[in-house]
């Protein structure tokens, strides 16, 4: 009987131990590798996915982003943006491919300045390159659960997030005095 008290009030000597385990999500994984079933062909896809998203990355490296963060694209050959020479407004793409020419270059405040969506464009292209050249060297490949993933909320998330950026780009151009570009 006093053990009983003894023990109700006091504490054990030595914790129980509990064993954690590892929490799954009902719907498995959010990313699965599965392997190629033609080993041979899927990765020369790889390789050749890799290789034309590592020349859209070597573009941004062969083009100087443009200082006022719009513009770079005219390095390609490509005309001037029409709305900006209208509106003196940005568009929404504008500044993207500055974006990319300096996330290659390992300067990503400049980068998200120029364009966050288009920054984040930038590194899902790298992403997308890394993931090709694993598939390419390990015969497996990544997949998302589209269980877990509401497709429709994802585009209209990637929507939103482009309205932002132009908004904030704007905002941005306001402040600092750079806009209406004329």
């Amino acid at each position: 009987m006093v053990d009983r008290i003894r023990d109700m009030i006091c504490e054990p000597a030595t914790p129980p131990v509990v064993q954690a385990r590892p929490v799954v999500h009902p719907l498995g994984r959010l990313v699965v590798w599965h392997r190629l079933e033609s080993p041979v062909v899927g990765r020369l896809y790889a390789l050749v996915f890799a290789t034309i998203l590592t020349a859209v990355l070597a573009v941004g490296v062969w083009v100087s982003p443009s200082r006022n963060h719009l513009g770079t694209h005219r390095q390609l050959g490509l005309p001037p943006c029409s709305f900006v020479a209208i509106s003196g407004y940005p568009c929404p793409t504008c500044g993207m491919t500055t974006a990319y020419a300096c996330l290659v270059r390992g300067r990503l405040i400049d980068a998200v300045r120029a364009s966050l969506f288009g920054s984040l464009l930038a590194a899902g292209t790298v992403l997308a390159a890394l993931a090709c050249l694993i598939c390419a060297a390990s015969g497996r490949y990544p997949s998302l659960n589209w269980y877990r993933v509401n497709a429709v909320n994802l585009v209209y998330l990637g929507a939103l997030l482009l309205v932002v950026s132009w908004g904030v780009k704007i905002a941005v151009g306001l402040y600092e005095g750079s806009l209406p570009a004329r």
